[in-house]
């Protein structure tokens, strides 16, 4: 878990995406991202699953598809971000 989470914050950093929270679970990976106007989510999620598998699986010598097909991206609009974050961190 701590090498996936460094692996998206590494990414987030070099592709300005600001991660406001993640949560981990034994199927999923939930996380919070703060966007700028031109960044999309489409984009946002490829780039993050595409090289964090090409370097997951470079490091632990992992079969390649790392991540399944699809995604669920969500926008949270003009609500709190602590409220959004209790959602990634206690999930219903």
């Amino acid at each position: 878990q701590t090498a996936l989470i460094q692996q998206i914050t590494e990414i987030s950093n070099r592709h300005d995406y600001h991660l406001l929270g993640h949560n981990i679970d034994a199927t999923q990976l939930r996380c919070l991202f703060g966007l700028q106007p031109s960044q999309t989510g489409a984009k946002t999620i490829q780039t993050l699953k595409s090289n964090s598998a090409r370097e997951l699986a470079k490091q632990f010598s992992l079969p390649v598809p790392i991540w399944a097909r699809g995604y669920l991206a969500r926008s949270s609009g003009h609500v709190r971000t602590s409220a959004v974050q209790q959602r990634v961190n206690h999930p219903s």
